[in-house]
């Protein structure tokens, strides 16, 4: 993840702007370099606003690309289960399970 964050980092160092996504310090089990996260956090935020509909449609674009998809968001749904809720974590499961996508990303 390193090497390829930094050859892409390199290939925009000429770009005027980048445009990026507030992100936390740990994406999966992916750790974000902090001088990454200070540089971020430390720009001009831009607020985008989509209705429910649209943010949903590319949610699943995004994360429902492969025949792993899936097998992944029961994953991370296990990991966010300590702060969702046992219920909650249940609920999210059983959406995924019966491919309920709209719901499960709602």
């Amino acid at each position: 993840f390193s090497i390829l964050l930094y050859h892409k980092m390199e290939s925009l160092k000429h770009c005027k702007y980048i445009f990026c996504e507030g992100e936390a310090h740990k994406v999966g089990d992916i750790h974000l370099p902090l001088f990454i996260l200070e540089k971020i956090n430390s720009e001009v935020k831009i607020r985008v606003r989509a209705t429910m509909e649209t943010r949903i449609a590319h949610l699943k674009r995004e994360y429902l690309q492969t025949d792993d998809s899936v097998r992944q968001l029961h994953e991370a749904t296990d990991v966010v289960s300590k702060y969702a809720g046992k219920k909650n974590a249940e609920m999210l499961h059983q959406m995924l399970d019966e491919e309920d996508f709209d719901g499960f990303t709602e």
